[in-house]
């Protein structure tokens, strides 16, 4: 009987970071939304002519956090992701037999973490496989059955 194992732990990253707008921008922009829809800007004002304008020293609270504790900038990537993602992988096989009967067994588990902080992404995958076959001498007949598993949860960010 011939036993086998092969096993590997690995990380992955993003090649690159998701661009997220900058607190100013989204701040104007939902000043804009609300005017444009009669409501009252939050951060910005509007003049006799009905457009929006930042007042003295607002824009640069809004840049800096010191406007409330809603704005400023937020490093979303580090917030929101991990820098790697741990992928592993594990096989083990079985093999052998005698003169008349020869087997072959094999299990992979395998799984991928999620770059999400929350973990709500993952894949988790389970294969197994049996494979039996047999030859008696004295009727000339072969016989073999095969046996598979395979089993594959994923969880995806809603």
């Amino acid at each position: 009987m011939t036993i086998s194992y092969n096993g590997s732990y690995s990380l992955s990253s993003p090649t690159q970071p998701i661009e997220f707008l900058d607190n100013y921008v989204v701040a104007e922009l939902s000043d804009r939304a609300a005017v444009y829809n009669n409501g009252m800007p939050t951060f910005m004002k509007v003049d006799a002519n009905g457009n929006l304008y930042w007042p003295e020293g607002v824009l640069d609270a809004v840049k800096n956090g010191t406007f409330n504790d809603v704005t400023g900038n937020t490093d979303w990537n580090s917030l929101l992701f991990h820098k790697f993602a741990p992928m592993q992988s594990h096989n083990i096989s079985l093999n052998g037999g005698s003169k008349n009967t020869h087997y072959f067994m094999s299990a992979r588990y395998y799984t991928l973490g999620g770059i999400y902080k929350t973990d709500i992404s993952k894949n988790d995958r389970l294969n197994m496989r049996m494979h039996v076959d047999h030859y008696f001498d004295q009727i000339g007949l072969r016989l073999n059955g095969d046996v598979s598993f395979s089993q594959n949860k994923t969880q995806y960010p809603p």
